[in-house]
């Protein structure tokens, strides 16, 4: 498995494996998927990222940190036994990066505001 490496971000790009993204992104240990932009993550979108039975689920809540993360979706997260690490996206992908090695993980980056 080749792992995945968030190499950079700045307000409104990700670089993931030197390919530049312009969109939200959803990043597993070896695959991204782009996501529509929001400043809430809901409960469908974290029982989906459950799907793929992560250890791990960061969150990335944008460069000055405006996403929202309800206590409704901790909870899920914590009833499921899972681990979430919710941070401005620039502060949390070194973790995401460190973390990936050891562990099953998914980071969900917003990567404007």
């Amino acid at each position: 498995m080749n792992l995945l490496r968030i190499d950079k971000v700045k307000f409104g790009t990700i670089k993931i494996n030197d390919k530049e993204y312009h969109e939200d992104v959803i990043v597993t240990n070896d695959s991204v998927r782009t996501k529509e932009s929001s400043h809430k993550i809901t409960k469908e979108e974290i029982e989906d990222v459950l799907l793929l039975d992560p250890d791990i689920i960061i969150i990335g809540t944008g460069t000055s940190g405006m996403v929202k993360v309800p206590q409704e979706v901790r909870d899920i997260v914590e009833r499921e036994g899972k681990e979430i690490i919710i941070g401005k996206t620039p502060e949390v992908v070194n973790q995401f990066n460190k973390l990936r090695i050891n562990n099953k993980i998914v980071g969900i980056f917003h990567i404007t505001c």
